[in-house]
């Protein structure tokens, strides 16, 4: 891609629910743009139309179509698609649009599917990127078509993330990680929790193998208990350069958070388990006294990692 900021874009991803609004949205306020097509939660609706694709749930597709992919998102992006991207859009449109207004809210998916159709409605410049949730099912081919592409990685703990009603990436997944599908309803925060730290362990040792330096992983309850230093590093992780009184205004705006996971609601979830989510977590700690963006919160070397990635989704 001739444009570098194409090339390098910052990219927001985690499991569902563990902060990547709160991050996108202070990552908008420092300048980067994050699309034209967005939720309110601020996903990407052209990556998730793109790239969470139904069909995709149960076997990974060939690299080769995952890139094509995200090269046709990345040129829909720029507003540089050429007639055999958009009649390749219209096929896909076609073929996945009904089905996509029935898994998101009607009004955001025909506000992706007919953004798709025209194209940005004005040329993006300076640093750009995007948060989507599921990117991290997409590490490695994202380190392949976007070779400069940072990542910010949030972490939540999984404990709490088990009892959170947001499961729709393990709802869509699944299969992918080696997991039963959820039965309609609450899901049960055992299954919740392996699925916590399957995808966790596999986007942790991407980010290790593909992205190294330029992986940054950040814990929410960090981000919510010291949220000055957190938004400071944050911003010199893409080397923005913002006044103190911006990045103060957005501290200000972040609200503790509420653990979920209180003694007597851990009893559905293995001891086992329990334990070996929190030693993951715990190694992301932030640290105050560091003084590099990249520290304990950077990826481990591959030889660090605790437990092998899974084969299923790699």
């Amino acid at each position: 891609m001739d444009d570098p900021h194409h090339a390098a874009p910052l990219v927001i991803c985690g499991v569902g629910g563990s902060g990547t609004r709160v991050v996108a949205g202070a990552v908008q306020a420092l300048g980067v743009d994050i699309g034209c097509c967005l939720n309110p939660s601020l996903d990407n609706l052209w990556f998730t139309f793109l790239l969470r694709r139904r069909d995709w749930q149960e076997t990974r597709p060939a690299r080769s179509e995952i890139e094509a992919a995200l090269t046709l998102f990345a040129r829909c992006s720029r507003g540089g698609t050429d007639p055999r991207d958009r009649a390749r859009l219209q096929a896909e449109i076609a073929a996945r649009g009904a089905g996509f207004r029935r898994e998101i809210h009607p009004d955001m998916a025909d506000l992706a599917l007919n953004g798709l159709r025209d194209g940005p409605a004005c040329p993006r410049t300076g640093a750009r990127g995007w948060k989507e949730p599921n990117a991290h099912l997409f590490l490695p081919d994202i380190a392949r078509v976007f070779p400069g592409a940072k990542v910010v990685f949030l972490l939540r703990s999984g404990p709490d993330m088990a009892l959170s009603g947001n499961q729709n990436q393990l709802r869509h997944w699944a299969a992918r990680f080696g997991l039963p599908q959820p039965p309609p309803g609450q899901v049960p925060a055992a299954l919740a929790l392996d699925f916590w730290l399957r995808a966790n362990r596999r986007a942790l040792h991407h980010l290790a193998r593909h992205f190294g330096p330029r992986a940054l992983v950040l814990r929410y309850e960090d981000l919510c208990s010291t949220p000055a230093p957190v938004l400071r590093h944050l911003a010199d992780f893409p080397e923005i350069t913002v006044p103190r009184s911006v990045l103060q205004g957005l501290a200000d705006g972040v609200h503790p958070v509420r653990p979920r996971a209180a003694e007597d609601r851990q009893e559905a979830m293995p001891a086992a388990r329990i334990a070996a989510a929190r030693a993951l977590y715990a190694r992301y700690a932030y640290d105050t006294t560091a003084r590099s963006v990249i520290r304990r919160q950077s990826v481990p070397s591959e030889k660090a990692m605790t437990a092998p990635p899974l084969s299923s989704g790699t």
